[in-house]
């Protein structure tokens, strides 16, 4: 099945996907165009080593421009049933209300 959401971020905070254990087989992870800044997706390794800050680590999606959609990442079927947690990534935003898209398989 093919599933979407919106996650919100707060300034500066290292916000999880999903509070609770959410599997998955694949996703895209996408900056809409109505973001200001930047968002990071990070991995709970990178978060629970403390090598994330707002401003390092992770992987950097910059919003779009002009009504387009901004970049995106995309976490790809590796053919094994549910592999990921939404649990175990997390966002950090630049501005607060800025957001990801996210549709993914389950």
């Amino acid at each position: 099945m093919v599933h979407s959401f919106a996650k919100v971020g707060t300034l500066n905070t290292i916000t999880p996907l999903d509070t609770a254990r959410k599997p998955f087989a694949w996703a895209i992870i996408q900056v809409p165009s109505s973001n200001t800044t930047s968002v990071r997706i990070v991995a709970l390794d990178q978060t629970a080593g403390g090598t994330v800050t707002p401003t390092t680590g992770g992987v950097v999606l910059a919003p779009g421009t002009g009504g387009q959609p901004g970049a995106s990442l995309l976490i790809p079927f590796i053919g094994a049933p549910l592999p990921y947690d939404f649990s175990n990534i997390f966002i950090i935003v630049g501005t607060t209300n800025d957001r990801v898209d996210v549709i993914y398989g389950s």
